[in-house]
């Protein structure tokens, strides 16, 4: 009799991909990474897969059709006991969240949320995104997704910004979990501003925490493109309209949180501060790092390192700065492609790139 072969179709592999990602913190991306999967693979499984196995399945999927062998492997690395079982829970998933037999991003225009936003069927969508409250992680991350991908192609994403802001999903997985650094989405200053629009204010605590993080993406987003006006405006937001943060820091959570710190290296450059001013609030990033880093788990750190360094390499630091930060996460470096460390600050970002969105959609 034959051996059984799993199907895995472009969606699938999306999956297993995913769930690769979050397995080892960081997203496949060529044939460095790949190598280091498949010692990492080697180390946790005693089982052996190439990296040309691992870079035909990731990146030649058309061409090449991956062995039972091979995805077993895989599913057994990101904890499954073989590929059926991960096949079952993936389609199982798909079939919450309705999606076309293919569910790939180029055929999102048949997605159900896609109509909704065009239609303008607002209140079929504000049902549909409460209904998601009991729902798993996994199904509200989909729907994320899904959402992102129906808002870059919508010609009404106006008007869903306008009405959805204030939706509390929205607002976590979208706006929040969901956030997207690269705007990707036409409008998307527009709309983080009228998430601003939408804090509730009955509460002072989670205020603070939505209005820092609105600020701080916003000030980020106009900085790194060079909207220097706009960027400045933000900056006043945060460090001096805002200026009773640090005294509640305790309140807010760690990403928020280290992008106040971290893009104040900006707005002092934007404000033409002295060089030694610059390179000395560098060194107290520097020491802040030092004596956090210890008290946070593995992704907290991610973001600690992440944002420290993404400030260094916008700013005119020199890069003494840059190993300096290297120096104090060397041991986080382990777990990446050897020539990491070696190579620039800036190559470094995606390794411990935090937001959500960018695992699935980089």
């Amino acid at each position: 009799m034959a051996t059984r072969k799993p199907h895995f179709d472009d969606y699938t592999l999306g999956c297993l991909a995913k769930a690769i990602a979050g397995k080892i913190g960081f997203v496949i991306a060529g044939k460095p990474d790949c190598a280091r999967l498949s010692a990492l693979i080697l180390k946790q499984t005693h089982a052996y897969l190439s990296e040309a196995t691992l870079y035909r399945l990731f990146f030649q999927a058309g061409k090449y059709r991956p062995y039972k062998s091979t995805l077993d492997i895989l599913c057994a690395f990101v904890g499954f006991s073989d590929s059926f079982h991960f096949l079952a829970q993936a389609q199982s998933e798909k079939n919450l969240m309705a999606l076309p037999s293919s569910a790939s991003r180029n055929e999102v225009g048949n997605t159900l949320i896609y109509h909704c936003i065009e239609n303008e069927s607002h209140t079929a969508l504000w049902d549909y995104f409460d209904s998601l409250e009991e729902t798993s992680e996994g199904i509200k991350e989909q729907v994320c997704l899904t959402l992102f991908d129906a808002l870059q192609k919508s010609e009404k994403r106006q008007q869903f910004f306008e009405r959805f802001a204030v939706h509390p999903y929205v607002r976590e997985y979208f706006f929040e979990k969901g956030h997207d650094p690269k705007f990707r989405i036409k409008q998307y200053d527009g709309a983080y501003k009228k998430y601003l629009r939408g804090i509730n204010n009955k509460d002072e605590q989670a205020a603070l925490q939505d209005s820092v993080f609105g600020h701080a993406v916003l000030f980020r987003h106009y900085f790194l493109f060079k909207k220097y006006k706009e960027a400045f405006q933000m900056g006043q937001s945060l460090y001096v309209k805002q200026a009773h943060v640090e005294s509640n820091r305790k309140h807010l959570h760690v990403f928020p949180y280290m992008r106040y710190l971290a893009y104040k290296l900006w707005y002092l450059q934007m404000n033409s501060a002295l060089e030694s001013s610059r390179e000395h609030y560098a060194a107290y990033l520097l020491e802040v790092c030092g004596s956090i880093k210890h008290t946070l788990d593995e992704y907290e750190q991610n973001i600690l390192f992440y944002t420290i360094a993404e400030a260094f390499v916008g700013s005119d630091l020199p890069e003494v700065y840059h190993w300096k930060l290297k120096e104090l996460f060397c041991s986080r470096f382990d777990q990446f492609p050897e020539l990491v460390y070696s190579k620039h600050l800036r190559h470094s970002l995606r390794y411990f790139e935090p937001n959500g969105l960018m695992r699935h959609r980089p």
